[in-house]
């Protein structure tokens, strides 16, 4: 029996998504323990399908009742479902490609012979009806968005066609891929603001250089700050200035952590 926070791999677990990661997690609202999809460091879905689900109708519902077991050409009502059109009749078909087995309208039996998934595949870009834009945040909190092979930035891309977007709004200012050793630097700290005045150009010494300036700027700040408190010190009273000296540490820890 896994624990809460197992995870594993979908081919261990004879999930879809065989390279996915997932987690052990229980239900926020009912406590009911299921294997949720891993990402960004946490489960997908805090509640369960039934919890989402509940006190909702109709096309809100996000999935039919997984909790019927069916068989290949069994016929049920969208009413049994959980689905918005309660009369419609529905069968549970098997992908002709993968086996994948899903719920179709009953006047559509047959006629798509392929799921969703296998439908798409081999399309790219805004042809693939599952198309999301190409533009997503990564785990590390990045937008990346998505290159075509014929682009001429596609070099910079990873595996899955993917780049960083504030690497590619620099590489077209300039006009050339970016190297390995080139940093592209948030100038306000923001992630997501990729915005060309925000962002600036840097080799791998050049980035910690900036890191030094910084520091040594702070270093100035901290000095000075404690010239002009040791001056009014000079004009309070003892226990005035040891608590002055109390707060000053208090502060100087804050700022180097």
């Amino acid at each position: 029996m896994p624990v809460i926070g197992e995870i594993k791999r979908g081919r261990d677990l004879g999930k879809k998504y065989k390279n996915g990661a997932y987690i052990f997690s229980a239900c926020e609202v009912c406590g009911s323990e299921r294997w949720v999809e891993y990402r960004n460091g946490k489960a997908k879905d805090a509640k369960c399908q039934k919890c989402v689900n509940k006190g909702k109708s109709g096309m809100k519902l996000t999935h039919p009742n997984k909790d019927i077991v069916a068989q290949v050409g069994d016929i049920k009502t969208g009413g049994e479902l959980g689905l918005n059109f309660k009369t419609q009749k529905y069968i549970y078909e098997a992908c002709k490609r993968c086996g994948h087995k899903r719920w179709v309208q009953i006047q559509s039996a047959g006629k798509y012979s392929k799921c969703v998934k296998c439908t798409n595949k081999g399309k790219l870009g805004d042809k693939n009806g599952r198309w999301t834009g190409g533009r997503n945040i990564n785990r590390f909190g990045y937008i990346e968005v998505k290159l075509q092979p014929d682009s001429s930035f596609y070099p910079m891309a990873k595996a899955s066609g993917y780049v960083l977007e504030h690497r590619l709004v620099i590489a077209q200012q300039i006009g050339r891929c970016l190297e390995d050793w080139e940093i592209v630097h948030h100038i306000d700290s923001v992630k997501t603001h990729n915005n060309p005045e925000n962002l600036l150009l840097v080799v791998v010494e050049g980035h910690n250089t900036r890191v030094e300036h910084i520091l040594i700027r702070q270093d100035k700040e901290i000095k000075s700050l404690q010239a002009t408190v040791v001056s009014l010190m000079a004009r309070m009273s003892i226990n005035e200035a040891e608590k002055i000296v109390s707060d000053m540490e208090v502060c100087n820890d804050i700022i180097r952590e």
